[in-house]
């Protein structure tokens, strides 16, 4: 259970990571064919560059915490359940068979 978790949240931190390179791709790809068109164009795609950057940078530092967080959770949650592993009874429950006799 634990090890599917810590996988997700593995896999989630990818995917996150991998959007925000693609879309870093694509404003460097803009920009050079803004660059082309016009000088004006250019200038006024590198505002919204450095805005939809800051916007990345907050969402990566947020997966980062959020993963952050997740993982000492589950750290936690992993030692709770070793803990609780020394109260299992050693031996089976009497039955009640005979509760009602």
């Amino acid at each position: 259970m634990i090890n599917a978790a810590k996988q997700t949240l593995e896999s989630e931190r990818e995917t996150v990571v991998s959007a925000t390179q693609s879309i870093d791709l694509a404003i460097r790809s803009f920009k050079d064919l803004a660059a082309a068109y016009d000088g004006q164009l250019e200038k006024a795609f590198d505002t919204q560059a450095s805005a939809v950057e800051r916007v990345i940078a907050e969402l990566e530092a947020h997966t980062k915490g959020i993963h952050e967080r997740f993982a000492e959770a589950l750290s936690t949650l992993k030692g709770v359940i070793e803990n609780a592993k020394s109260f299992e009874p050693e031996s089976a429950p009497p039955s009640n068979e005979n509760a009602g006799q």
